[in-house]
């Protein structure tokens, strides 16, 4: 599939795509994903392939499996044994007020 995908709502995507996808929610890259481009959502969790620049304006979770060859931006960062990420990660927690 080519094209952008833009959700509201939740999305588990397990397929392959060239193009981004933005959420406003919770978005899932399932075990057989084979993206080519930009990830953007409020938290994200990536079982599959991506290979382009991820921002998660909270959680990202890498699971066992996963491979990642681009950019992380987060809030919070999970990764498992067994990731192969192959970019440059930006964690920033947000400001507590004192």
């Amino acid at each position: 599939m080519e094209g952008d995908i833009r959700t509201n709502g939740n999305l588990v995507f397990d397929g392959t795509l060239k193009g981004s996808i933005v959420g406003k929610s919770l978005l899932t890259i399932g075990p057989n994903a084979q993206i080519e481009g930009r990830l953007n959502a409020q938290s994200l969790t990536i079982y599959g392939r991506v290979t382009g620049d991820v921002i998660a304006e909270d959680l990202a979770v890498l699971k066992s499996g996963a491979e990642l060859h681009g950019d992380l931006a987060a809030t919070r960062l999970r990764m498992e044994e067994g990731v192969i990420f192959v970019g440059t990660s930006k964690v920033s927690p947000p400001r507590r007020s004192a």
